[in-house]
């Protein structure tokens, strides 16, 4: 019989996708991990594949697209090779805005289960998988702002994970994952080497926000890479985005997570 580990979402940024993260073990070997999603009670979810990153580890998203109003609900389903199922209760996950974004009484401490719900039937398909990191719980860090509108605790080392997806048109998406860090120093520079290999990314905290913008020249493809982040207390959540090109012309597009947390 499989398990499944998983530490809820209980908050996450309107318009971003959202990335669950779950460890999921069985003895006689695991078929299948889904991550089943809905804007709405009322909605049928959405179901997408969540992917294999290691050590148990599986992580899905839920689309952007689908992250638009005050609420998402979502679900996990793990098959083993003998057909036994194991499900996660339903979870809700409090939608706001980066500026709107602080915790009221005991929000902090994970989503609010809502097994109570029946689920509805599923739709035979989903939105496509866009693998991410951990989406954080964003609140006001109540740092003290330096004269250049940015907050003086900020400073540190940040390391975490950062996952691209490359979408072009006619293929599946291509995903990328790896180890990075970030470093932010007392004149506020936000600077990176790792967050996107062979370049090293510079720029300047804006309040608690940044941006660093990377090229793209690979064989065959050219494009350019956003990674805009937030910093809230002692860890970092950011965005991707981005376009390319391949050699033929065609238009593709960049999207992603990632996060990280002072060292």
């Amino acid at each position: 019989m499989p398990t499944i580990k998983h530490e809820p979402v209980a908050a996450a940024v309107r318009g971003q996708p959202i990335s669950i993260r779950a460890v999921v073990q069985d003895d006689s070997g695991l078929c299948q991990v889904t991550l089943f999603y809905t804007p709405s009670r009322d909605a049928a979810p959405f179901k997408t594949p969540m992917q294999p990153v290691g050590a148990g580890s599986y992580v899905g998203s839920i689309p952007a697209a689908v992250v638009s109003g005050r609420e998402v609900f979502y679900y996990i389903e793990a098959v083993d090779e003998e057909a036994n199922v194991a499900e996660t209760p339903w979870y809700s996950i409090r939608l706001e805005t980066a500026a709107d974004a602080s915790p009221g009484e005991d929000e902090t401490k994970g989503a609010r289960p809502t097994s109570k719900w029946v689920k509805p039937a599923f739709y035979a398909g989903g939105a496509a998988a866009l693998v991410g990191g951990v989406a954080w719980l964003l609140s006001d860090s109540g740092d003290s702002d330096s004269g250049d509108g940015w907050g003086t605790t900020n400073v540190g080392t940040y390391a975490g994970t950062a996952t691209v997806v490359l979408e072009m048109p006619g293929t599946a998406p291509r995903s990328t994952s790896r180890a990075m860090s970030i470093t932010i120093v007392s004149s506020g520079i936000v600077s990176s080497d790792t967050i996107h290999p062979g370049q090293h990314l510079e720029s300047r905290l804006n309040g608690n926000n940044f941006v660093l913008i990377a090229s793209v020249n690979e064989t065959n493809l050219t494009g350019q890479i956003r990674y805009s982040g937030t910093v809230v207390d002692d860890r970092i959540v950011g965005g991707v985005d981005g376009t390319a090109r391949n050699s033929a012309g065609t238009e593709g597009a960049y999207s992603g997570t990632f996060y990280a947390a002072r060292q």
